[in-house]
């Protein structure tokens, strides 16, 4: 059951964040001005790959790596997002031309714009639910798969 949940959790975030990543249903999303996704698609698709087949296998290493990449790309997803909009600029978020030249001021916004700092848009608030959601099923299975094999040991 744990595991199920996992990866269909998994399926919904790595497809929503291909398809918003490709297909354009402004104003969810911007992409006229983005540039080619394809990259952006990757770093997360390819590691996503690795990630199911480590909750397919219950592999214990597995889904410890499966755990930690979904940790990071959470946290990422937050600094590059929440950290300017809260504190403004800062050593880990000094330029935030990114978030105008690809347009993301025009995309539906839940919070009110804060001077001229990046407003997380609805489309990436849904991105992080949802890899939030991928880290505590994943995180769920792996102390299951953990707690199991120290009872077994002991």
């Amino acid at each position: 059951m744990h595991r199920r949940n996992a990866l269909l959790c998994l399926f919904i975030m790595l497809a929503y964040f291909v398809f918003t990543n490709h297909v354009s249903v402004f104003p969810w999303n911007n992409l006229e001005r983005a540039s080619p996704q394809l990259n952006s698609t990757l770093m997360g698709l390819i590691p996503g790959v690795f990630v199911s087949v480590a909750i397919w296998t219950r592999s214990r290493l597995g889904l410890w790596l499966a755990s930690l990449w979904l940790l990071v790309w959470l946290v990422l997803q937050l600094l590059q997002w929440w950290l300017p909009y809260l504190t403004g600029q800062s050593i880990l978020a000094e330029d935030f031309s990114w978030y105008f030249v690809q347009g993301y001021q025009q995309t539906l916004h839940w919070l009110p714009l804060r001077a001229d700092r990046p407003v997380p848009d609805a489309q990436h608030n849904l991105l992080q639910l949802l890899s939030m959601l991928c880290l505590l099923t994943t995180a769920r299975l792996t102390l299951g798969v953990t707690m199991r094999k120290l009872q077994r040991l002991g």
